[in-house]
């Protein structure tokens, strides 16, 4: 299983070791950490993986490209379109490519791009139609 923590700005990939320690009153516990970082994926404040979308913004018909990390299996993934008041306007599964690379039909406005990969992992990201 992958985990994601939120690691301090410029860590470069390698072995990592620490403590964290966890205190209510009268009761401490401390936890030993070891891991390794392999790469880096940006975050939102609500620590949701963003997705790398582009060109943004898009004009409508013109087609948008968006990236994911390279181990994630694209015939694998879900992605869903929602609209500014979070209606779903278009979904899709497998997309057997190295990338999403669609064009966008809808009114101008703000969009929210979900893709969720087999794992469950969501990766989360705007488009602005103009």
């Amino acid at each position: 299983a992958n985990v994601y923590v939120r690691l301090k700005s410029g860590l470069s990939a390698g072995t990592y070791n620490g403590t964290l320690t966890a205190a209510t009153t009268g009761t401490s516990n401390t936890l030993t950490l070891s891991g390794t970082v392999t790469g880096s994926r940006e975050v939102d404040a609500r620590n949701e993986m963003v997705l790398d979308i582009y060109p943004n913004p898009v004009a409508i018909g013109e087609n948008f490209r968006i990236e994911l990390p390279e181990e994630i299996d694209l015939n694998e993934v879900t992605m869903e379109v929602f609209d500014a008041v979070g209606e779903l306007v278009r979904s899709e599964k497998g997309f057997g490519e190295t990338a999403i690379e669609r064009s966008i039909t809808s009114a101008p406005g703000i969009y929210t791009i979900r893709v969720v990969d087999n794992k469950g992992n969501a990766y989360y990201g705007k488009l602005i139609v103009r």
